[in-house]
């Protein structure tokens, strides 16, 4: 497969399963968006492994055939998928942290556990892995790499959050037909309620209180992000975080409710947030 064909490969991906970064993807320049749209066609192969397998023991392998083909990427092997070679050109950036991306393919084996997290502090453990790993990479694409000490990697690791968490809920739906539910065991605790009701489509009072709790986290996340905001050029690689706030708040108004009609705005509304956003340098 030639570059071209890997890129467009890439592109049609994201923009099928993950529209959100897609769009964002946009509006970055012609040099940053096709190294993006691989990163993110990557994050989209490691993130499906446990929608697809029916037993740990192949998801693990799948996962371990990534860490190999990222060794074998990096040492200028060719490798026969779609989109290695455009993610073959996201390793050669210059200084490219690439334990970002095993670093989140390590944070997916959580995908393959048959059991819902212990508590808040795995979940963020999980998003750090994950969603603030591939922000973080993203950032790295586009020539801004957080300073692990600095500020800005705390607009990296808030936005990273804002969007791990408020993903996590509207992934709520998609994970019950999986037969699997992502509230943390002690909230469900404190709260009186078990996974079934979720399991069935419905929630009741008390896993709504948990999911407004994880909401309102989300936000706060998000606000930090707004507060710090963050700066060209890193802006591009946290802009899909501009979409968070809508979604939380139909999901206010909705009583917290993932299983509500209507919380997933339409591509114009999504297209429009985030032209705002690029155009005022604000998340």
């Amino acid at each position: 497969m030639s570059l071209a064909d890997s890129q467009k490969f890439c592109a049609d991906r994201v923009r099928r399963l993950d529209p959100d970064r897609y769009l964002s993807a946009l509006f970055a320049s012609d040099e940053y968006r096709p190294p993006l749209l691989a990163l993110y066609a990557f994050n989209l192969e490691i993130a499906t492994i446990g929608d697809n397998v029916s037993e740990m023991l192949i998801g693990r392998m799948r996962l371990q055939w990534w860490r190999d083909t990222l060794a074998r990427l990096q040492a200028g092997d060719d490798v026969g998928h779609g989109l290695c070679d455009s993610l073959a050109q996201v390793l050669k950036i210059d200084n490219f942290p690439v334990s970002l991306l095993h670093r989140m393919v390590d944070g997916r084996e959580f995908d393959l556990a048959d059991r819902p997290p212990v508590s808040m502090g795995e979940v963020e453990t999980y998003l750090e892995s994950t969603a603030v790993g591939l922000m973080a990479a993203a950032c790295s694409v586009v020539g801004d790499p957080p300073d692990t000490a600095g500020p800005g990697n705390d607009v990296v690791r808030f936005a990273g959050l804002a969007m791990g968490l408020t993903g996590l809920i509207r992934m709520i739906p998609h994970n019950a037909r999986r037969n699997r539910v992502f509230l943390p065991e002690d909230m469900m605790r404190r709260s009186g309620v078990t996974a079934e009701p979720v399991l069935a489509g419905r929630i009741e009072a008390g896993h709504g209180e948990i999911i407004r709790e994880i909401a309102a986290q989300a936000l706060d996340y998000l606000e930090r992000v707004r507060a710090a905001g963050p700066k060209r050029p890193a802006l591009v690689a946290v802009l899909p975080v501009a979409l968070a706030g809508d979604y939380l708040a139909r999901l206010a108004r909705a009583n917290y409710d993932p299983f509500a009609p209507g919380l997933e705005p339409g591509r114009l509304s999504r297209q429009i947030r985030l032209t705002r956003a690029a155009w005022r340098g604000r998340v």
